[in-house]
């Protein structure tokens, strides 16, 4: 007899709270509420609890799409902490007394660099990746089958917004 198959494409309630307790450890820590020794430590305590919140901020967001809240406001702001809070630990190491040389400064602030130049608009007022509504899976069949779909939907998109920039 075979035994049924089980969804384990969805996030458990089980795991985001592990994940938040885990954050809620880490902001502790950085907040001297858990004794820890100084020597142990290689980062200063708010970079430890920027992790404790980047943790404990995950742990609510996956708990978010359990309860199937992940397109409410909320889920967007807890979205926008942890981006925010991914980002401090190697803002501390460009810009904070990380005592690594110039070299490796550079070469963390590289990607972030890169980064801000590719979501730069240069000019552009707006971006609409999927015009339509298809999905990237439908995009990509239909250009395999029919090599000139892409450019003349491309061409009927810039003609739709040059006329409504009339």
């Amino acid at each position: 007899m075979a035994k049924p198959k089980t969804d384990n494409t969805k996030p458990t309630p089980l795991a985001a709270l592990a994940l938040a307790a885990l954050g809620v450890y880490f902001a502790a820590l950085g907040l001297g509420l858990v004794p820890v020794p100084v020597h142990s430590v290689h980062a200063p305590l708010w970079v430890m609890t920027a992790i404790g919140g980047l943790l404990f901020f995950s742990g609510l967001a996956v708990e978010l799409q359990c309860l199937g809240l992940h397109k409410s406001w909320f889920y967007k702001i807890v979205v926008a902490i942890i981006l925010v809070a991914m980002i401090t630990p190697f803002a501390w190491i460009v810009f904070g007394d990380s005592h690594l040389s110039l070299l490796y400064r550079i070469g963390f602030a590289c990607p972030f660099a890169i980064t801000i130049l590719l979501f730069l608009p240069f000019g552009k007022t707006k971006f609409i990746a999927i015009q339509e509504g298809k999905t990237m899976g439908e995009i990509l069949r239909e250009r395999q089958s029919e090599p000139g779909a892409l450019q003349k939907r491309k061409s009927r998109t810039d003609d739709n917004d040059g006329s409504k920039e009339k």
